[in-house]
This record gives structure tokens, C-alpha cells and sequence, in this order.
């Protein structure tokens, strides 16, 4: 679902590549830095991770329900699972894109920077640079990019392997020494459980909304593992598993692929109509208004 131009490479379904950075990509304009949608079929679930890096101009991202903009010299990665409403660029901007399979980025989970980029899987990540951490992603892009691009090279698959581990261990250091951009590791077991506890929403919501599921898998009481979720996060785990569901559904409703009866289904609501007063009070339209006025 995320845009790319006709000079995208690719390996198999491991890694994408993509940029307007060669000497032949059009110039950016220096006065009209007016925004434009460029995702018209949204909101969808991403299935990959992405990592998105800035050179000029500036991009605007609503992911699961809130907004993330970027400018020259930062980068953004998103993980499997989010929910993107809408992507806008600035006519001038310009940019390197690699998205990739989990598994090449996080094989195991072992690696130490590895384990410091998971512990912030739950949001996006932004890295505001300076512009020689910016041109250190760039340089890895390009060498991937290049190695990609080679007819006769029997070991690209343990190129883009290792090039994306170079790039964890440098978004991992900038994690930890850059607080202001990136969200603090967990700091207490709390703070780890609404982790987990986010994690599990992603992955279950389809078809689990009772509180009483998740903090079961916590081994405590539904009520004392709501108060633990609201002391972290400000708000109740109802209203967490509330928000994953009505992202799913926008997905299907905007799709224009399913009925609203097939959306209740697949969400695992008794009838429609029940659906229809769970989505309505969410987000202030019947599934069938929402439907006809996104597409």
C-alpha cells in the first residue's frame, strides 16, 4: 500500500527499496512546499516495516489515530500491525525508503540493538538528525541500493541482512542517547505489561474485547490490570481495545470490498446492529455514512 515510483528494486518479499535521490530525479521546487496526499486507499494495516528517511521537504503521517510529521534530515520507523490513515508530502521533498519483511530486521531478538528497537514497537519511532547521521542512513540505503541493482551477485539476501542490522545498531544508539525524539524504554514492570498488553490488542482485537482476556494472560484481576493500564498509559484498556477495533473497521468499510454486515461478521459482533452502535459512538457516524463519505 505505500506509494513507490517506477525505479522501486526489490528482493523476492524481503526488502524494498526506493528513493528520488539520483542526479535524474526532478528537483525540488524552493518555494511551493504545499502538502499532498499521496495514499488515497486508506486507512489500511501495514504488514511490513518501513523505515522512511528525509532529506528535504516534509511528510505528514496519521498513524493509528495520531499524527507524526517529519523534515529535513529525520527518519521514521513503523512496525507490522500500525494503522496508517493518510500520508502527505511536501512538493519538495525528497527521500530514501527501505520496507522490509520482520523477520530480516528482527530475526531473533537476540542482538542487543535489536532488543533496545523493540522494547519501542508499540508507536512510531522518530529520529531527528543531525545532517551526518542523516547521511550515514543514506550511505547504508545506497549500498543496498547498489547491491540490488547488480546483475551477477550470488549473496544480495546476506547483504540486505547485514545492512539492516548496521542500521538497527545505529537507530538503536540514537534511540538511547536521543530521549527527546524517541519514546523512553520501559522503566518498571508496569510500563513493560502495557507493552505486552498493546501488543496482544494488535494481534487479538479482532476477535477479543473483553479486558478480562488480556489480564488473564498477566495472571491478574481484570480491575487491578485496569488501573495498572490507566496509571501508564491515561487512558482505560477498553478505550485502547475500542480504538484497534475501529481502525480495523475503517480498514474494511473504506475498502469498498465489504458490506457492513460482512464487517460485523468478520469483527465477531453478535449482528450489525450492534456493531453499528459500537462504531457510531466511536466515531460519531453509522458504518454505512463512513462508508460512502471516505471513498
Amino acid at each position: 500500500m505505500l506509494p513507490t515510483t517506477d525505479g522501486a528494486i526489490s528482493l523476492s518479499d524481503i526488502v524494498i527499496l526506493d528513493d528520488n535521490l539520483t542526479e535524474d530525479a526532478p528537483a525540488p521546487p524552493k518555494a511551493d512546499v504545499s502538502l499532498k496526499e499521496v495514499i488515497h486507499e486508506t486507512p489500511f494495516k501495514q504488514m511490513i516495516c518501513f523505515l522512511l528517511i528525509c532529506k528535504s521537504g516534509r511528510m505528514v503521517f496519521r498513524i493509528n489515530l495520531k499524527e507524526y510529521e517529519i523534515g529535513p534530515n529525520d527518519a521514521i520507523l513503523c512496525y507490522p500491525g500500525m494503522i496508517m490513515d493518510s500520508m502527505q508530502v511536501s512538493r519538495d521533498v525528497q527521500g530514501a525508503m527501505i520496507a522490509f519483511a520482520h523477520e530480516v530486521f528482527f530475526p531473533d531478538g537476540s542482538n542487543p540493538s535489536i532488543k533496545v528497537l523493540r522494547r519501542n514497537m508499540i508507536t512510531p519511532q522518530i529520529f531527528h538528525l543531525d545532517e551526518k547521521r542523516a547521511g550515514m542512513l543514506i550511505t547504508s540505503y545506497n549500498l543496498l541500493k547498489s547491491t540490488l541493482q547488480k546483475e551477477k551477485f550470488d549473496f544480495k539476501k546476506d547483504v540486505i541482512g547485514g545492512g539492516l542490522q548496521i542500521i538497527a545498531a545505529m537507530l538503536a544508539q540514537w534511540t538511547v542517547s536521543t530521549r527527546s525524539a524517541i519514546p523512553d524504554s520501559p522503566k518498571n514492570r508496569d510500563e513493560g505489561l502495557f507493552i505486552n498488553f498493546i501488543t496482544d490488542v494488535q494481534r487479538n482485537c479482532v476477535n477479543q474485547r473483553k479486558i478480562s482476556y488480556y489480564a488473564e494472560k498477566f495472571c491478574i484481576s481484570p480491575k487491578y490490570f485496569a488501573r495498572l493500564i490507566y496509571n501508564v498509559s491515561g487512558r482505560h484498556p477498553s478505550q485502547w481495545i475500542r480504538d484497534y477495533v475501529i481502525m480495523e473497521a475503517k480498514v474494511m468499510l473504506r475498502s469498498g470490498s465489504y458490506t457492513v454486515q460482512q464487517v460485523s461478521d468478520a469483527l465477531h459482533f453478535p449482528n450489525s446492529s450492534f456493531f453499528g452502535k459500537y462504531f457510531k459512538a466511536a466515531v460519531g457516524m453509522s458504518p454505512r455514512t463512513y462508508m460512502i463519505e471516505s471513498r
